[in-house]
């Protein structure tokens, strides 16, 4: 009785419905059921704060909260959404001025912010969180509260509140256009949250309205005089989670309360909002055109070739009307950096990117594009250079505007450069506690065949960063726009964009040169290797099993493979974790590349007992066995057949699976019209094609057996 079953989808309704009244039904409560008290509960008022500290050695970060306990609001009530609107937009002005800190060389803190939640039942929670440098608490607890003091204080501007209030309607803007094609699993989210903590669930239509009318009405006094109210001497507590290492120093309670006490008396100077309106994309420059236009009309995609030699793929598609995604690639990438500036031209795309745009840095950049639904993430790879992102069909022309400036503009920052370091610095160091980590590093590097290039990264390694070598690899690899294809999905109004193409890349500078990677890098071991590692003090294991070779790149060898590793997946499941209940989470996949050279990895992990590691490896060497020696079941082919149909079925309606097909077809030189033909290549799969693949790549005598055990 205290059950709710949910479904969402395209399904017959009478048909479901008698499958969950069959299922369901003969459900009975226990004798002497238990009843929920939950609603009875109260959380006790306190006059005196209340302080918990806690230390653990695998804590990987500091996280300090200053929390208000406050009556819980009844949910539902238009004066509930209005709490909401008004929490969610204070929220965002405080991390936009975070945001800035954290842009500054040496910022006190790695994130800080406020919230308004629901803690327990009855009772909500307005908090001041900070996540401090782990080994400097103090300083960063003490500037987090600062800046939340100076909001309480000093209130937030109205151009802060527009800003803020216009990125909130975007967002909200951006699902509404897309109402009537929203996921199924998104509308059963909504109604497990309703149920659990009967959230109201009015629509998108609803909400949209509402807090457009909250947005013309609400004003940012109102706001700035809710938060005063939240911060009260009494019903108020601090939480602490440090980790427990040496030269970390953990604060008492003392502590911890005067710098609370002296920081809510001291008078904080206003925040200083200097930003006018400035235009992203200023310069002058002469459009390029469209030389060549070829259709696939067998899949909808058209292909331009651009006057500067950029090769340009669109598929326009109706599954979502608010995104369009895209990728673009050039070969080369690291592998043409000399290895003793590859750490430099590793980072240079997260470095530039933090740096800004043009004549912006990041602060800048991000008021600039208030409201604008974009995103643009350039990365160097090992082989090859390029770009990844999103955007509206609203905002399409500012994505093409981006592009253009990250080719033509990247902006050198010395300040960003130096908070970049120092945040990523602390981000190693964290990483360092997690046994996780370090485990999951090293494996990289055995396989990796201990290539100088994929060290697992250090402090030192992050300090040895140098700005201008970052910025030179940079602009040298996006110096030639000439050899970029770029691929292009979803709601696409196709003139509009054929004259971006024209104005923004096919404009870009190119020097007329085809390049290529090099194959620099170290080969990955082929035999078998046996290694424990003793880190932590967790009573668990966890295992990592990789079998790996050369591989012959086609779509049939793919495919044959995939199925294997999902009947290899349905069968550690069975053995591990149904029969033997001695494992967590099994799973299994395969790793892929044609470049540099084609080769495979199936890869199985799983966490159990350390007790329990080596037995149950046995048992993995006899499921393999048992692949390579007797033909699948015809239970196997059944599911395996079923979840790829399925697969391949809800594939045709994504955005996402249409723009890595495409893109990975004229990366990897394949057909970009055998997705046509994938029904077929299910359809010849035979028992006889899996005990084949389990032969061929589940080589035992190339297995390399991981394990992490707790230190002894």
């Amino acid at each position: 009785d205290l059950m709710a079953v949910i479904a969402v989808g395209d399904f017959n309704v009478e048909q479901i419905e008698k499958q969950i009244s069959d299922n369901f039904s003969a459900l009975k409560n226990p004798d002497n059921a238990r009843q929920l008290t939950g609603d009875n509960i109260d959380i006790k008022d306190n006059k005196e704060p209340l302080v918990s500290i806690y230390a653990d050695s695998e804590q990987t970060s500091t996280i300090a909260r200053i929390a208000y306990k406050k009556p819980a609001e009844k949910q539902g009530t238009l004066g509930n959404y209005q709490h909401s609107f008004m929490n969610n937009i204070a929220a965002s002005m405080l991390e936009e001025r975070v945001n800035e800190i954290l842009q500054k060389k040496n910022p006190p803190f790695q994130s800080a912010g406020i919230g308004y939640d629901n803690f327990f039942l009855n009772t909500d929670t307005f908090t001041i969180y900070s996540v401090p440098k782990t080994e400097d608490f103090m300083t960063g607890y003490r500037a987090a509260l600062a800046e939340a003091f100076r909001a309480v204080q000093q209130g937030f501007s109205e151009n802060e509140y527009n800003r803020a209030k216009t990125n909130l309607l975007s967002s909200l803007e951006k699902i509404y256009n897309n109402r009537n094609k929203i996921e199924s699993d998104n509308f059963a989210e909504e109604y497990i949250r309703n149920f659990i903590d009967h959230e109201p669930i009015p629509g998108i239509e609803a909400d949209y309205e509402i807090y457009q009318n909250f947005a013309k009405n609400i004003s940012v006094d109102d706001i700035n005089k809710i938060l005063k109210s939240y911060i009260t001497p009494d019903n108020m507590f601090v939480t602490v989670t440090a980790s427990k290492k040496k030269n970390i120093v953990i604060p008492s309670k003392e502590q911890l309360l005067a710098v609370y006490q002296e920081l809510l008396n001291t008078k904080f100077a206003s925040y200083q909002d200097d930003f006018s309106d400035k235009t992203l994309f200023s310069e002058k420059i002469t459009a390029g055109s469209i030389v060549k236009t070829s259709e696939i009309k067998e899949i909808g995609l058209t292909e331009f070739t651009l006057s500067n030699g950029i090769k340009v793929l669109v598929k326009p598609t109706n599954f979502n009307d608010s995104q369009i995604l895209f990728r673009a690639f050039s070969k080369g990438g690291n592998s043409l950096v000399p290895t003793g500036d590859y750490l430099n031209a590793d980072y240079a795309a997260p470095i530039i990117t933090a740096g800004g745009i043009a004549n912006f840095n990041n602060i800048t950049l991000q008021k600039i594009l208030t409201g604008k639904e974009v995103g643009i993430t350039p990365y160097i790879r090992d082989v090859d250079e390029g770009f990844s992102g999103s955007t509206t069909p609203k905002d399409a022309e500012t994505l093409f505007q981006l592009l253009h400036l990250y080719f033509t503009s990247p902006h050198k920052d010395k300040e960003s450069f130096d908070a970049f370091i120092t945040r990523t610095k602390q981000l190693v160091d964290d990483s360092k506690r997690n046994p996780s980590t370090e485990f999951y590093d090293a494996i990289s590097y055995i396989m990796s065949g201990n290539d100088p290039r994929n060290k697992p990264i250090t402090k030192a390694m992050i300090e040895s960063l140098n700005l201008d070598k970052a910025f030179r690899i940079y602009q040298e690899r996006f110096a030639d726009a000439g050899d970029f294809t770029f691929v292009f999905v979803g709601n696409i109004e196709m003139e509009s964009f054929k004259s971006f193409l024209s104005q923004y890349l096919a404009s870009l500078p190119t020097k007329g040169i085809r390049e290529n990677f090099e194959n620099v890098f170290n080969d990955t071991p082929k035999q078998a290797i046996k290694k424990d590692f003793y880190k932590g003090k967790e009573d668990k294991s966890s295992v990592v099993l990789e079998m790996n070779g050369d591989f012959i790149y086609n779509r049939k060898n793919i495919y044959i493979l995939d199925s294997l590793v999902k009947i290899l997946n349905y069968r550690l499941i069975d053995k591990l974790r149904e029969e033997k209940s001695e494992v967590y989470s099994p799973n299994s996949h395969e790793n892929i590349q044609k470049y540099p050279k084609p080769e495979y990895g199936v890869v199985i992990r799983f966490g159990c007992k350390p007790s329990k590691a080596k037995s149950l490896i046995k048992t993995v060497r006899r499921i393999v066995q048992e692949l390579q020696s007797r033909l699948p079941t015809d239970e196997d082919m059944q599911k395996v057949k079923e979840a790829n149909k399925r697969q391949y079925e809800n594939n045709l309606k994504e955005n996402k699976y249409w723009l890595q097909h495409i893109l990975g077809s004229y990366y990897n030189n394949l057909d970009v019209k055998d997705v046509l033909h994938y029904s077929e290549l299910m359809k010849n799969l035979t028992k006889e094609d899996i005990k084949l693949a389990a032969n061929q790549y589940l080589k035992l005598g190339s297995l390399k057996e991981f394990v992490l055990y707790p230190e002894k």
